[in-house]
């Protein structure tokens, strides 16, 4: 299957001095247009930001968009196909993950993702997708878990619900068995 991450080209710009060590891992893109833009890249990776201080996320908007230009030039030099890639835009903002978590009743864990958990209580249902630094696990297996309501709920306010990003849950740790 073909996969759309990419860390090659960052590898060979570090060891050409083209980029700084601490930065572009690797990252995902989609596609190009027939006009050689890439329709969506998710390549700049930054730590230590805290997204609660306007400071900080002023800072990881400068340093995004540097980022990112240096991936830009990274593709086009050593990626066939980037030769002639250019940007059309940069996202509105910068993207907050991992930020903040509420305290649920329920907290989901990798092994849950990982194992396809089903619960008494669920409320619905998700694909085995995962997208976090260096891995992506694409659903494409027809895998599945489920959300229990529990992990819905707020241990201390009543009266409240929460879904998206901010539902209890760990970070993932990938085990080492065929994936």
């Amino acid at each position: 299957m073909f996969s759309p991450y990419l860390d090659e080209p960052f590898e060979k710009a570090r060891e050409a001095g083209e980029i700084p060590e601490h930065v572009l891992k690797g990252g995902f893109w989609s596609s190009l247009t027939d006009a050689g833009e890439a329709t969506y890249m998710n390549m700049v990776y930054m730590r230590g930001k805290d997204p609660t201080s306007v400071w900080d996320l002023t800072a990881a908007e400068i340093e995004g968009r540097q980022q990112a230009m240096w991936a830009l030039a990274a593709l086009k030099k050593y990626t066939p196909g980037f030769e002639n890639a250019k940007l059309r835009t940069f996202a509105s903002s910068v993207g907050v993950r991992e930020s903040r978590k509420i305290i649920a009743d329920y907290i989901l864990t990798g092994d849950d993702v990982q194992n396809e958990a089903r619960f008494e209580d669920s409320v619905g249902i998700f694909p085995e997708f995962l997208d976090i630094f260096n891995l992506a696990i694409i659903p494409t297996t027809g895998r599945y878990f489920q959300i229990p309501y529990r992990l819905l709920v707020p241990l201390k306010v009543e009266n409240l619900l929460m879904a998206g990003r901010c539902v209890a849950g760990i970070k993932y740790r990938m085990r080492r068995h065929g994936r």
